[in-house]
């Protein structure tokens, strides 16, 4: 039940449920992140569901996104990708749609039985024009979070990452597409 000083805050008790995550470390990285929410009233794990009810203000997520680029180093994660010796080119081709090397990117990743997950580009802007976007600064495209990181390993490139899971440090595979600039 909601307290008085709650209801003046304009807060209120909001549940938010989602299929419980297939591995036990997503699980554990999605508590993790759950538990330090302020007003966090319960945390419920089903052996189907991940269940949250905390207090937010009206237009306030549950579990808000996260802003992936602030919480990893994704040159990093290129590296041992390409160090594990999973890191594939495709080169640039004036014929093929930007899209369609984005498809074949995702489709090669699939193939190699791992899930497409982050997207990588050194400048939004690079990112929008190859893809002829109007948002100036996609958070996403094709599903996956757009990470933008300013180091010389994303320059004139997008490298779509892939992983067992949805985590960028779980990352194994990498496809960078030559955007030909």
């Amino acid at each position: 039940m909601e307290s008085a000083a709650t209801q003046d805050e304009g807060r209120r008790l909001r549940t938010h449920s989602q299929p419980l995550p297939r591995t036990v470390e997503e699980i554990v990285a999605l508590f993790k992140r759950v538990v330090e929410l302020p007003d966090t009233l319960e945390i419920r794990i089903t052996p189907t569901e991940f269940n949250v009810q905390r207090l937010v203000a009206d237009g306030e997520q549950v579990i808000p996104s996260v802003e992936v680029a602030q919480h990893v180093d994704a040159a990093f994660v290129l590296e041992r990708v390409e160090a594990s010796g999973n890191l594939s080119s495709l080169p640039f081709d004036p014929e093929r749609h930007p899209y369609l090397s984005l498809e074949l990117a995702t489709r090669t990743l699939s193939a190699y039985r791992v899930k497409p997950t982050f997207l990588a580009a050194q400048k939004a802007e690079d990112l929008s024009a190859f893809l002829a976007l109007e948002d100036p600064r996609p958070q996403s495209v094709f599903g996956m979070p757009a990470i933008y990181s300013d180091t010389p390993a994303f320059e004139d490139k997008l490298v779509v990452m892939g992983g067992p899971t949805n985590l960028l440090a779980d990352v194994t595979h990498a496809i960078i597409i030559d955007m030909g600039a």
